[in-house]
């Protein structure tokens, strides 16, 4: 699983049937190469100390009976004047291991360790959502920022930079825009625009005035060079961004160039899947280049208990075998398009190692070259490093979610998605031998 601000990528705790990722052979133009995840030179950029805590923290991980109540503990210690010698270990071991630090500059640590093994950042300060329009101004201007700042410390390094949509735009009015969506019970195959004549005079004042907002910014990543990665939403918002996404897209994702706009899809919900060929299907229609990220999802437990509230049945699949399989088809619908000629551009967003497995196979099926420009891998920084090393040692374009703020914003919120979602780090457990072995190797100076 791939935890990003605001964004968990969920259903990917389990491999696949197909057992992990070890090696997997690609042929593509007559040649063949491997992708080997299993070898301990996918840690030849990391420390000592690095590979042995890596390797702890998935011992931990590993054992419910550990994690559960150090959870508990962690969250209310954290932050007190009690837990301030905590605060003091965590913030020099975990905190430094899944995030950047608490400034961009930290950040540099980080950027010329990636560097070594090709690997590429996606980096992100965490913004959570706000319904103030003082406080949407003061947002934007912080991430305008933030686009010039990395473009300047760290050309080239960083492709793209994620964008909480409703740090920027009001989540009541998302909501409301969804619920005209959504009465339309083949909104999913056919979701329209024409639902924004039906908003009252001062909700078209906010809609126009954030897409204003988000015009300005992606007009910011196209000048600076890195794209957005729009994060999705809960079932009840996100079709909204959906259509905030196409009118953007249109305008900003020319054909022949890069995209400067990615949407999110979550695919633990149900019909993300047809989402995506549907706005695939509208990008080719409308002569633009369709981009976008797949995840699993990020709102588990928060769609459960809507769904309750409601008394409604639940947004998201029953089973995590359906999740998986519409990430898969999804995902391979696009390479599949791409491999076709077509105008679109795909994140692969997990720790998965099946579904890694299976891109880069349909990748070869397609005859699409590992570094093709418009198809990258992702994984959080400290998860899953093998994968990620090894994506990039073959050619693939690999990167990692790196993450900066304040210590005391960011490790209580990592606190509270990791409790959401335990078993995110479940997907990392065929890691854990690899990384013994690459540790007992450097202790014996081998």
């Amino acid at each position: 699983r791939l935890f990003v601000p605001r964004q968990i990528f969920s259903g990917d705790a389990t491999p696949s049937a197909g057992g992990p990722l070890c090696v997997v052979r690609r042929h593509c133009g007559g040649r063949a190469e491997s992708l080997n995840c299993l070898s301990t030179a996918n840690y030849r950029a990391k420390s000592f100390g690095q590979i042995f805590f890596a390797w702890s923290m998935l011992c931990v991980s590993s054992k419910n009976w550990l994690l559960v109540p150090g959870l508990s503990i962690l969250r209310v210690a954290s932050g007190t004047v009690v837990g301030a010698p905590l605060d003091w270990v965590l913030k020099r071991t975990v905190f430094r291991h899944y995030c950047g630090g608490e400034t961009l500059s930290d950040c540099h640590r980080v950027r010329q360790q990636l560097e070594a093994s090709h690997i590429k950042m996606v980096v992100d300060h965490s913004q959570e959502e706000r319904e103030r329009p003082d406080d949407w101004e003061e947002n934007l201007a912080t991430k305008e920022s933030l686009f010039r700042s990395v473009a300047s410390e760290m050309s080239g390094s960083c492709k793209f930079i994620p964008l909480k949509v409703t740090s920027l735009i009001s989540p009541r009015l998302l909501e409301t825009v969804t619920s005209l969506v959504v009465r339309d019970p083949a909104w999913v195959e056919s979701s329209s625009e024409a639902v924004l004549s039906e908003l009252t005079e001062e909700d078209t004042r906010l809609w126009r005035s954030s897409e204003l907002r988000l015009r300005h910014l992606c007009g910011v990543a196209r000048e600076v060079g890195i794209s957005v990665w729009m994060d999705a939403e809960q079932s009840h918002r996100q079709p909204a961004i959906d259509i905030l996404a196409q009118r953007l897209m249109r305008e900003f994702n020319s054909k022949g160039q890069a995209p400067v706009l990615f949407n999110t899809y979550q695919l633990y919900l149900r019909g993300g899947d047809a989402r995506v060929l549907r706005d695939l299907r509208q990008a080719s229609a409308g002569g633009y280049v369709f981009a976008a990220k797949c995840v699993r999802g990020a709102y588990m437990v928060s769609e459960e208990e809507r769904a309750k509230q409601h008394s409604s049945g639940s947004a998201v699949h029953e089973h995590k075998t359906a999740t998986d399989t519409a990430f898969d088809s999804a995902v391979t619908t696009l390479i599949q398009a791409i491999g076709r000629g077509e105008e679109a551009a795909l994140a692969i967003c997990t720790h998965n190692e099946g579904s890694v497995r299976r891109a880069i196979s349909a990748m070869a099926t397609n005859n699409i070259p590992p570094a093709h420009p418009n198809i990258h891998f992702a994984q959080i920084l400290g998860m899953c490093d093998n994968v990620t090393a090894a994506l990039s040692a073959s050619g693939y374009n690999a990167h990692k979610l790196v993450l900066f703020g304040d210590y005391c914003d960011l490790f209580p919120w990592l606190l509270r998605r990791i409790d959401e979602n335990r078993d995110m780090l479940g997907g990392c457990q065929a890691e854990r031998p690899v990384l013994w072995r690459a540790w007992t190797q450097r202790l014996s100076g081998r």
